[in-house]
């Protein structure tokens, strides 16, 4: 229900970002002090508001702030919201100015303009509907996050009009609006708040908040376990398990199966919200029996992210440009995962991750014949006529049913929460050098964890069986912890017979380990110079 008062005295400013009514001032108006007619009762998540002789009642949350506020309908909008309405027929702006002798004026009337039918929005990052004065968070790209109010959607595409917490109202992309509290690749916690946080709004038990809160001292043999997970790039235990039963890692590992210790980074980076319904199993399979070699069919999808993420450079000036996505493709015969880094989402990007992708099939001695995508990027034009091009076939989703899509959805899930893990335990552990900006590392590391290290029964892996080749052994003694500190031997002394640096100077220098080469052998590493911020094998 809808109260609406005239409250003498009390003044609306516009341009003040703050216009707070008090409640002894409105128990004055009411003339209710006497009985405590108007008050406010708080809580810890929830106030009770109370008015007009104890008449009217209501409940409200607190917001963001803990602070119990309840916005009203005040102000001149709803005046100017009328104005716009009628100026549509009604014409009375003033073309002269004022002058001293009386002029007439006259009244234009316009004709009713035609209907015009607005096209339904959707979010494709957020899986609730969004309506007007909705509370979200909003991303500026530079590693900022702030709550604003939803004031709805232009006339330009994906842009949608939000108003900040001191009044303004800006114009973002719908890629930066997420709902409070929204898991993400780059909500990072990285202090103990924003730790409380997350247990606060349920998405850690609260029994595994307790072990962690209470930690116990390992033994040697957990440990070991833990250093293993740690430099595997967080795998999971089962799979570690998996690994040292076939001889890849140390056997005694397995004596940690009925007592594995607790990762924090992952209790936090893979935490999410139960489901409390399922669907039912769908007919038919994406996967189709026709689809015996690798390249017969994969799956194609992007991931966006509103931080901006690293762009590596070997030399030169760095850059002002960064990644804002990438292109995610899964084949459907050896699960083998390729992910592109994109600067942009644009038509020309997305063609290029997927010519990217078919010279990795054809290095592999396949080609690619089959896409299932999602609609939108997928379903241009210029997209289609290079399936056409290459004599490859491709279907779609329906609106809105990405789980016809499922096998890169999954897979789009898994290296996310992966890559949060793997950047929430480098920010806690080194937080004056790791940032959410390393977010392209982490998912690069974490394409190569799938396909090096998710061992079979059979004891093969996705990159085995898309090469074609026996794993019999998989380097496990070249991986080491993402992110952590690596020390370089200062390059006056790596030369035989040089001087070397002055006696009593560092002979090495910190440099962060970032992964892999993709261009070198297999053990060789890419690591960051903190000084010149360039990247080097």
């Amino acid at each position: 229900d809808q109260h609406q008062y005239d409250i003498a005295g009390a003044l609306y400013d516009p341009e003040s970002p703050f216009n707070l009514l008090g409640i002894p001032f409105l128990s004055k108006h009411f003339n209710d002090a006497k009985n405590n007619g108007t008050r406010i009762t708080s809580g810890a998540y929830q106030s009770t508001f109370v008015w007009d002789h104890g008449e009217n009642e209501r409940t409200f949350q607190h917001g963001v702030d803990c602070l119990p506020t309840l916005q009203v309908n005040v102000g001149n909008s709803y005046y100017k919201a009328f104005c716009t309405r009628l100026s549509k027929f009604y014409n009375d702006h003033i073309k002269f100015g004022f002058r001293a002798e009386t002029k007439s004026l006259s009244v234009q009337f316009k004709d009713p303009p035609a209907p015009v039918k607005l096209k339904k929005r959707k979010f494709s990052n957020i899986d609730v509907d969004i309506c007007k004065g909705m509370e979200l968070s909003y991303k500026d790209g530079e590693g900022n996050c702030a709550p604003v109010v939803y004031e709805g959607p232009t006339n330009r595409g994906n842009m949608h009009e939000v108003k900040q917490a001191d009044g303004t109202t800006i114009t973002v992309d719908e890629s930066q609006l997420l709902k409070l509290h929204q898991p993400d690749l780059t909500n990072v916690p990285t202090t103990p708040l924003d730790y409380q946080k997350e247990i606060l709004h349920g998405y850690l038990p609260a029994e595994d908040a307790i072990n962690l809160a209470r930690p116990r001292t390992l033994s040697p043999i957990q440990q070991s376990l833990m250093d293993w997970h740690h430099r595997l790039y967080h795998l999971q235990f089962r799979r570690i398990f998996m690994l040292a039963s076939k001889g890849f890692l140390p056997k005694e590992l397995l004596k940690c199966k009925d007592n594995v210790p607790k990762c924090v980074a992952c209790e936090f980076g893979t935490a999410h919200r139960r489901p409390w319904r399922f669907k039912g199993k769908q007919s038919g399979s994406i996967r189709k029996e026709k689809q015996v070699k690798p390249g017969d069919g994969q799956s194609i999808d992007q991931i966006v992210s509103a931080q901006p993420g690293l762009i590596p450079q070997m030399s030169g000036f760095l850059t002002s440009e960064r990644y804002f996505g990438a292109t995610t493709i899964v084949d459907h015969v050896t699960d083998y995962v390729y992910v592109h880094l994109m600067r942009n989402l644009s038509l020309e990007e997305t063609i290029k991750s997927k010519r990217a992708w078919e010279k990795i099939l054809h290095d592999a001695g396949h080609t690619a014949k089959h896409y299932q995508a999602d609609n939108g990027r997928f379903a241009d034009k210029g997209f289609q006529d290079d399936c056409d091009a290459h004599d490859q076939t491709i279907s779609y989703c329906g609106v809105g049913a990405h789980h016809q899509n499922g096998i890169v959805e999954s897979k789009n899930k898994v290296l996310t929460q992966g890559a949060r893990t793997m950047l929430l335990h480098g920010i806690r552990m080194w937080p004056e050098m790791i940032t959410a900006m390393f977010w392209p590392f982490a998912l690069k590391a974490m394409a190569e964890r799938m396909n090096r290290l998710h061992v079979h029964l059979d004891g093969s892996t996705p990159e085995s069986r898309f090469y074609g080749i026996c794993g019999e052994s998989i380097p496990v003694g070249s991986y080491h912890t993402l992110f952590c500190p690596v020390y370089v031997l200062d390059a006056r002394a790596q030369n035989e017979g040089a001087m070397g640096p002055p006696k009593w100077e560092p002979r090495a220098r910190i440099g962060v380990y970032l992964g892999h080469s993709p261009f070198h052998a297999g053990s060789v590493a890419l690591v960051l110079n903190p000084t010149t911020g360039l990247v080097s094998p």
